[in-house]
């Protein structure tokens, strides 16, 4: 499969919530920590 960007979100959490919902529609998501600090817990940084 390609992924491609679909959009950038202001933080992690909000990130979580939208592929939460595109897969609960068959849609696969996957995020992509915008820092290497997200490992630690949610990031308030933005995210693609």
């Amino acid at each position: 499969m390609k992924w491609a960007l679909l959009t950038t979100a202001p933080d992690e959490l909000t990130a979580e919530m939208w592929a939460e919902i595109l897969h609960s529609e068959g849609i696969p998501a996957r995020i992509k920590p915008g820092d290497a600090v997200s490992f630690l817990g949610v990031s308030a940084n933005m995210v693609a």
